[in-house]
């Protein structure tokens, strides 16, 4: 995490959409996925695969999430306390 307001361009990853989308078909073939899985697990070490022009930051976690919902915006909470 860090802070929005502050950012710059050089704080954000980038990825190539299709790359990270073609993921899923790596995903499907998994035996074992779902909510904390060992291919859920997998995956993550994929995300650097599909990095725009070798961009040395790395993505966070909801970045691919945020791909794969077809809507120009995303927003989502995290809760700090429970």
């Amino acid at each position: 995490g860090g802070d929005l307001r502050t950012s710059t361009r050089e704080n954000f990853s980038s990825l190539y959409e299709g790359k990270l989308q073609a993921l899923d078909e790596v995903y499907q073939a998994y035996p074992d996925k779902g909510y904390k899985s060992a291919g859920e697990d997998r995956m993550v070490g994929m995300f650097k695969h599909c990095n725009f022009c070798l961009n040395p930051r790395a993505s966070s976690i909801d970045t691919p999430l945020h791909s794969m919902i077809d809507e120009k915006h995303v927003d989502h909470l995290h809760p700090n306390a429970v």
